[in-house]
């Protein structure tokens, strides 16, 4: 199963993630959402970059919404500390709460690739779906 593709916008950026459970679908969202920010191959290969780690705690009401809001950590967590986590351990996982451990490098804007600039997570046409094979979420990105 790929882990996610690029979405037909007019004006933003979607992706659509897919995860054989709902681990990885959080996983793929990780993914897709730093590589519309970056190279995350070539930063997570470099040495020299300074390394950075927290541990995030979220709750919901469902699955759906944990989602949305893992993909908000995760964006607060770049545009404040420029973290680009390339290890994600879970250390409790249920579709209302989660508690995970990220490290991985910082990004440096003078010397790391900069691609897309995501404001945003948005509800906007926001899709999030069990299947019997996995799951399935669409998300519209601000750009």
């Amino acid at each position: 199963m790929k882990p996610y593709e690029v979405l037909a916008h007019t004006a933003d950026v979607g992706l659509r993630f897919y995860g054989k459970d709902y681990e990885e679908l959080l996983r793929h969202a990780a993914l897709g959402l730093f590589e519309l920010m970056t190279d995350v191959q070539t930063l997570h290969r470099e040495k020299s970059a300074k390394q950075s780690d927290f541990t995030c705690s979220l709750q919901a009401e469902n699955a759906s919404e944990l989602f949305l809001s893992w993909l908000r950590e995760l964006l607060f967590q770049f545009a404040t500390r420029r973290l680009v986590p390339t290890q994600i351990d879970f250390e409790s996982l249920t579709e209302k709460r989660l508690q995970a451990h990220l490290q991985g490098p910082l990004f440096d804007p003078k010397r790391h690739e900069q691609r897309t600039e995501v404001k945003a997570v948005t509800y906007h046409a926001y899709k999030f779906e069990k299947r019997p094979d996995g799951y399935v979420a669409e998300v519209i990105f601000d750009i």
